[in-house]
Order: C-alpha cells, then sequence, then structure tokens
C-alpha cells in the first residue's frame, strides 16, 4: 500500500511516525523524515532558480576559498550530506543543544523556522558551550588530535563525533567549522554556501574599528584585541526573515567558529546579509560583529620605546576584499563583496557606515564600552611624512624555494629625506598570530628630491625551514621613518606554495566494482621527507578497505573504524512528502583512509597505487592528503564519473 501525505508549509521538520487508526485499533503505517523544502514555493527555504538549487543543496563537492586577497587559493571540501547517517547525526546536533536540554517542547516547536535552527547549529557545531561537535585550536600543538588542515570533509567528523558518545571532535579553524555547517544545513534542505572574507576584522569592542599598534620594528605591541584575519570562513543559508520583512529574506551569515559571544553563547547569526549592506546592525542577529568583519576602519599606531605612541594612518578600504563563494555549476570563483557593501569609497558606502555607526551609538552596550579608555585617546594625531613604501614579491614561490622581494621607497616631496628604514619577517598563521621572527635589519639612507630607492628582500629556505605555520605564510614588514615627520607602515604576506600531487584513475569507473587509483608525489626538498602518511576519502568512492602498493611490491591494506548501523528512515521534505516500508538499510558510507607511506628521499618522486570499489554512480571527486614532517597536508583531487555495470 502507498499513502501520499501532504505536509503544510510551515509543518516542523523532524522524525515522524505515521499510524492507521481502525477499528480493530492502530497500526503503524512507516516511518519518515520531513525535511525543510527549497522546491517548495510556500516554503521558507524555497530557492526558485533550479541551478541554484543543484549547487546550494544536492552539490556534494564544496570549494573553500583561503589564502589572502592577492594570493587565492582553493581548497575542495567534501561536504557528504548524502552520506548514510549524516542525517541522524543532524537531529542529534538539535536535540543535544542547550535549547532542547532547556525546553524540549519550545525547542521542537520552533524547528519549523529555519533562522532558528541555523542559529541553533552554529552554536552546535562548536563545542564551547555545549559539548558540541568541533573543538577549535590555533595554537600549533595539535598533537592531542588532528591538524585543521589535515581535514578533508564532514562525514568523517560527523561520525566520529557520535561514534565518541558525542565527544567534541579535534582540531577545527574557521574552513573547518564552515565546511561542516554547510553539510548540517544542506543536510536538512537549507541551501548554503561557504563564504570567505579575505582581510576580515575581528572587532572585538564592536566600534567598527580595528585598532593595531605596532612597535619600531613592525612587531605587534599588544594594546589591543582588534585583529585583521588574512581570511575568515563563514556560512550562507538562504531562506526568509519574517521577523524583518521581506527586504531582508534571501542570504543570511551563520558563523561556527567561537569569536565572540552573542546572547552568552558562542554563535553567530543569522545575520541579513542587506542589512549588513545597508548598516542596518541594530536587526538580529550579531549585525555589529559582521558589520565590522567586512566593512571596519584600520587605525594604526606606533609605540616607541619610551612609551610614546602616535597615530600612523586611517584606512578605510583595508577590510573585507574579495569575499568568495563557488560558482555555481563550476569549480571558478564568484566575487560577491558587492552584496556586503557598496563599491569602497563611494558616498553610498560611507552612507551606510555612517549608518551603522549611528545605530551603534544608540545601545546601551556601545554606550558602556565608550566609556573605557582607550590608547588611541591619548595618541598624537598622525604626521605625513610625505613618503612611499611597498613591498612586492617576485614569482610564486614553492615550499622550498628562496623568497625574493623589493621594498620601494619613495619621496612624494622636491626636498631630500633622512629615512630609517627598520624590516622584519615573521612566519604568520593566517589569523595573522606572528609565530617566530625568521630575518630582521635596518638601514638608514637619504633620499633626495622625487627619489625612488629599492632594496632586496632575501629569505632562503634555511632561514624560514623550522618557522613555517600550518599555513604557509611569512609577513614582511617595513616601518619607514622620516627624521622629524612620522613614519608610514608597508607590509605583505606571501603564501607559500605546496608542491603538486597528481592523482589518475586507471581505467573506467564501474560501480562495486574495483578501481586502481595512481597518485604520483614529488619532494621538492634538498632532504628526505619522513613521517610520510597519505589519507583518502570521497562520497561515494571510499569504503571498508583498500589495497595499497608499494613500490617493490610490498603491500599494505587500509583499514577503518566502520559502525555498522541499520535504520528505516526514509528523507522527504515539507510540503509534498511519501512514505513507503523499507527494510534494514546497508550502512554504506564515505569513509576517510589513512596509510603510513615509503619516506621520500630530496628530490624524489614516488608513485603509489590503491584500489578503491565505487558504490554510488554519478561524478564524484576523490580527495587525496599527503603529510609529512616538513610538507604538510599537500592535497589533490580527481574527478571520477561512476557508471552502472552493463547489463549481463
Amino acid at each position: 500500500m502507498t499513502i501520499t501525505i501532504t505536509s503544510p508549509n510551515d509543518a516542523i521538520i523532524g522524525h515522524y511516525t505515521m499510524s492507521a487508526m481502525t477499528s480493530g485499533g492502530s497500526r503503524e503505517l512507516g516511518k519518515f523524515t520531513l525535511l525543510f523544502n527549497p522546491w517548495c514555493a510556500g516554503d521558507s527555504v524555497y530557492l526558485s532558480d533550479n541551478r541554484e538549487r543543484q549547487e546550494y543543496l544536492l552539490e556534494e563537492i564544496g570549494l573553500i576559498f583561503v589564502g589572502t586577497a592577492s594570493q587565492i587559493e582553493s581548497r575542495r571540501w567534501d561536504l557528504g550530506q548524502f552520506e548514510d547517517n549524516i542525517l541522524n547525526i543532524c537531529f542529534h546536533l538539535l536535540d543535544r543543544s542547550i535549547n532542547h536540554r532547556r525546553n524540549p517542547g519550545t525547542d521542537i516547536s520552533r524547528r519549523n523556522d529555519p533562522a532558528y535552527v541555523g542559529r541553533v547549529l552554529s552554536a552546535m557545531v562548536n563545542s564551547n558551550d555545549d559539548n558540541g561537535v568541533l573543538l577549535g585550536s590555533w595554537s600549533g600543538d595539535y598533537s592531542a588530535g588532528k591538524n585543521p588542515t589535515s581535514w578533508n570533509g564532514s562525514a568523517s567528523i560527523l561520525r566520529q563525533w557520535q561514534n565518541s558518545g558525542f565527544q567534541p571532535v579535534k582540531y577545527a579553524q574557521c574552513w573547518v567549522y564552515a565546511g561542516v555547517l554547510c553539510t548540517v544545513l544542506r543536510c536538512l534542505g537549507i541551501g548554503a554556501r561557504c563564504i570567505t572574507n579575505f582581510s576580515s576584522a575581528h572587532d572585538t569592542d564592536k566600534n567598527l574599528k580595528i585598532e593595531s599598534y605596532v612597535d619600531v620594528n613592525g612587531m605587534p605591541a599588544g594594546m589591543s584585541n582588534d585583529s585583521i584575519w588574512n581570511f575568515h570562513v563563514w556560512v550562507e543559508g538562504w531562506f526568509q526573515r519574517p521577523d524583518l520583512g521581506p527586504s531582508y529574506d534571501g542570504w543570511q551569515v551563520l558563523d561556527a567558529t567561537p569569536q565572540e559571544t552573542s546572547d552568552g553563547i558562542f554563535c553567530l547569526g543569522p545575520t541579513s546579509v542587506y542589512a549588513i549592506k545597508e548598516g542596518n546592525v541594530q536587526l538580529p542577529f550579531d549585525g555589529p560583529f559582521v558589520f565590522s568583519e567586512v566593512n571596519a576602519d584600520y587605525e594604526r599606531f606606533i609605540v616607541y620605546d619610551n612609551g610614546y605612541t602616535a597615530k600612523i594612518h586611517t584606512d578605510k578600504s583595508t577590510v573585507g576584499k574579495n569575499i568568495s563563494t563557488k560558482t555555481v555549476g563550476s569549480d571558478g570563483r564568484m566575487d560577491i563583496t558587492l552584496n556586503y557593501k557598496y563599491l569602497e569609497g563611494t558616498s553610498q558606502e560611507r552612507s551606510a557606515f555612517q549608518n551603522a555607526l549611528k545605530m551603534l551609538h544608540e545601545s546601551p552596550q556601545f554606550r558602556a564600552m565608550s566609556a573605557q579608555p582607550s590608547p588611541a585617546s591619548s595618541a598624537a594625531p598622525a604626521r605625513n611624512p610625505h613618503i612611499s613604501g611597498e613591498i612586492a614579491w617576485s614569482g610564486s614561490p614553492v615550499v622550498g624555494d628562496s623568497i625574493t622581494g623589493t621594498l620601494t621607497v619613495k619621496n612624494l616631496t622636491g626636498a631630500s629625506k633622512n629615512v630609517k628604514v627598520n624590516r622584519t619577517a615573521t612566519s604568520i598563521s593566517y589569523t595573522r598570530r606572528e609565530a617566530q621572527q625568521i630575518w630582521k635589519d635596518s638601514q638608514s639612507f637619504i633620499l633626495s628630491d622625487n627619489e625612488v630607492k629599492e632594496t632586496d628582500v632575501i629569505i632562503t629556505y634555511d632561514m624560514y625551514k623550522d618557522h613555517l605555520t600550518n599555513d604557509n605564510m611569512i609577513q614582511v614588514t617595513a616601518v619607514c621613518e622620516v627624521d622629524q615627520e612620522g613614519c608610514i607602515v608597508a607590509e605583505k604576506v606571501i603564501t607559500l606554495a605546496q608542491p603538486p600531487i597528481v592523482i589518475k584513475a586507471l581505467g573506467e569507473a564501474i560501480k562495486d566494482k574495483k578501481l586502481e587509483i595512481e597518485v604520483t608525489i614529488f619532494n621538492p626538498l634538498k632532504e628526505p621527507l619522513k613521517d610520510c602518511i597519505l589519507t583518502a576519502e570521497g562520497s561515494g568512492l571510499t569504503e571498508k578497505e583498500v589495497k595499497m602498493m608499494w613500490p617493490g611490491d610490498l603491500r599494505s591494506t587500509w583499514r577503518y573504524s566502520e559502525d555498522n548501523t541499520s535504520g528505516d528512515l526514509e528523507r522527504t521534505s515539507r510540503g509534498r512528502s511519501r512514505v513507503s516500508k523499507r527494510g534494514a538499510l546497508r550502512s554504506w558510507w564515505s569513509q576517510c583512509l589513512c596509510a603510513r607511506v615509503p619516506s621520500l628521499n630530496e628530490r624524489e618522486k614516488i608513485q603509489l597505487k590503491f584500489e578503491i570499489i565505487p558504490f554510488k554512480t554519478g561524478e564524484k571527486q576523490l580527495l587525496v592528503n599527503f603529510t609529512s614532517d616538513k610538507l604538510r597536508d599537500i592535497k589533490g583531487f580527481e574527478k571520477i564519473n561512476v557508471t552502472e555495470p552493463p547489463p549481463s
């Protein structure tokens, strides 16, 4: 017997049991799971564009952009929203939230509202308040867990959380939080995409200003907790905002990275993207923080050895550059900066900024924080030394190469100037947290009228090899001071590229048939790579075990844990639902395969082969990660089109 039902557009998402009442009593007909329905025009998550539904609901591989505004790179992320058991884990997230524990009835009654569900999930994907999914770490020591750069996808993280008895998974940074949150939103039927904001501000005092203090060598002088990250990743979800009005429907910011608390909990959003563009930061939720991330003013100060502090400059266009997401239907980068703010320097952009500032001034929290003394209030005003300075890098160096660049200082006047330049190079994380100093020097020279002087910056591999962070970023800062006239600061970050990893499928990919994969790795360094580990995963591609073929016919078997479950839930969407009798489900799901591989000698190339058995048809992607003691988390991918076996 088949029964078709139609649910209300605002029905509560969750697990349902259907029973029939007859004269003989009650009889269970089946079970189903009701989700948000972006195909239903009456649903608050409705997406009218079919290509966008395909991208933001059905696509299982995402792109996350990283790097710097001038050096953008992408990472693939296996979302895995359709892998078995992920849906049940998503509902565990809701059921284990603080909201549900405090008042289960009220919590469940609000699960028809995507704004409410999104806010709960932004709190539960981090573990700061509620034993949620991920524990963050930016310390550089990840020995008690997994390096954040090693993750390739969400499914293994979510399963580890469940299989450990819901203990936080170690460790995450912003793109990992975003990837997992994007998976959960898509799994529940909410269109979602990962967003990267380059030169992303972290405004701790919510005054729409980022205050930065450096010493005479360009090193941080403390005095402020504000910062500008090279990039930050969050998620947008698509849904209506009846609490704000139709103008604010559409993309909403949700961020699971635990930066600041909101209503006492580490969560963020939903924040209307349109509200941010217009400066309407008073609207719920978390408008001042998101506005600052994309459009705060940047004020820089210098602190001299005697404690004297002076302002260097105010920059109104440093923050919020090249805001990026994956292009619909392709692997390109779509720039959506103008969704968040008007063109920099225009009257509309400044008007939105002033509107945001006005809204902040009216809040008691802002008035209380403004009453606190700030080092900026006692700093000497900025003086213009009438020189310019710029650092430029040469080429696109790979880890192992020397880095070469040029500092160009120009006299902008017709009078000669005595200039002192202090230059430093430091390894940094993507949050611009300085790790270790690599190099520094000082020099003085006279610039004649309108003279341009260039000085080289050369950093060899031996200088930086023991100091790199996981992000492979090096920052060079030059403080250029003119005698009695003030100073400028020139700064440039470079990201060292990883050597490529080449993946090739050897043969035709057929469902449930073995497929041999070849991986080629090259060591570009003049020293060996040890403690080498290769991991591979891909939705619909990897399961149970694979055979690894070392050079010289040495064979090994990759194995991993398998948590066998069965279930009888069928996924349906609001607006139209179908119930059918289901037996036990096979517990196939994407797994992360991991194996130690031989050490690589200097300048050595190695080819490794292993077998997988694809278990889903369609275009899939195999993601491979190689890490070692000196080169960490080199990533590659191969698109694999899996077909049904030919009829027998």
